[in-house]
């Protein structure tokens, strides 16, 4: 289904608006995609590692 012209319009000012929220998302997204259809086991082996340090550090 296409977007309409006042749709997109609204897109670009929530972005300009919310621009760390967008990047949050953007990140957010990026991380899953690559885990769920790139990453070998180094590779989820070394996100464990950052995820336990992130979580150490929200915790502290």
């Amino acid at each position: 289904m296409a977007i309409s012209e006042a749709q997109k319009r609204a897109n670009v000012r929530y972005q300009k608006k919310n621009p760390d929220v967008v990047r949050r998302i953007q990140y957010k997204s990026r991380g899953k995609n690559f885990i769920l259809k790139s990453a070998n086991e180094q590779d989820l082996r070394q996100f464990e590692e950052w995820i336990q340090i992130r979580q150490q550090q929200l915790t502290n």
